[in-house]
């Protein structure tokens, strides 16, 4: 849309408003949402519910610094009975997650895996939890060393294999179908926060619905899946 110049719109902090992006849950948490979504198996969610607003940061962002989103996932391989999955924004706390601003962890049966995009570790339950009145256990946290060499970036990786199926034709490892699951997750994370309430998607029809069982359109919510695009500057339609 038209506005007027605004520098915090115009350089990197484009991002912290509606009119271009999505703020932080489709900007840095879409490179976590990927990694989660593929790691499980789980091609989309099946409901969504964000809270959270601008309520720290002294700026006129229109996207939220304090958020937390929970999503709920169908059934897959890793998950049977399927999986609950929250997303946690803290802008504005001095305190970071789990060895660094960023990351994700993964709640098992025995343990808990904590993962950054440079490295990850698996952390044993201290008790037992499948025998009543076990004693807790005192197992150290157990350093499994980064999931990939020091001296290999893996950005690189990614344009080589891009680079080499524009010339085989062959889909490539990040492919434009399983990112785009990432990514409408995110959006939905947006679309609930923006209407405050629970959502429930229907990923064959690419809707929103009221209900479970998906018989009652939400109409508002579906407004938020596109937009009207300012004159002149169309994205064509595919």
């Amino acid at each position: 849309p038209e506005r007027k110049f605004n520098r915090r719109r115009f350089h990197s902090s484009w991002r912290w408003y509606f009119d271009y992006g999505c703020g932080m849950v489709g900007d840095w948490n879409v490179h976590l949402q990927d990694i989660v979504m593929w790691t499980l198996d789980t091609p989309h969610p099946i409901s969504v519910c964000s809270m959270g607003g601008h309520y720290i940061l002294a700026d006129d962002r229109d996207t939220p610094d304090t958020m937390v989103t929970v999503y709920k996932f169908p059934p897959s391989k890793l998950a049977p009975k399927g999986h609950v999955h929250t997303y946690t924004l803290r802008k504005a706390s001095g305190k970071p997650w789990h060895k660094g601003g960023i990351g994700m962890d993964f709640h098992g049966t025995n343990g808990f895996l904590h993962m950054t995009r440079g490295g990850w570790e698996v952390e044993p339950d201290l008790e037992d939890w499948n025998r009543p009145g076990s004693e807790p256990r005192i197992d150290p946290v157990k350093e499994m060393g980064e999931y990939h060499k020091k001296d290999i970036e893996g950005h690189n990786l990614h344009v080589e294999n891009f680079l080499e199926c524009v010339e085989s034709r062959e889909k490539p490892i990040a492919s434009i179908e399983q990112h785009y699951t990432s990514v409408v997750a995110c959006h939905l994370a947006n679309v609930s926060l923006r209407v405050g309430r629970q959502i429930f998607w229907n990923r064959e029809k690419e809707m929103c619905f009221m209900d479970e069982k998906m018989t009652v359109e939400d109409k508002e919510a579906n407004k938020f899946l596109g937009r009207e695009y300012r004159k002149g500057f169309e994205l064509p339609e595919v």
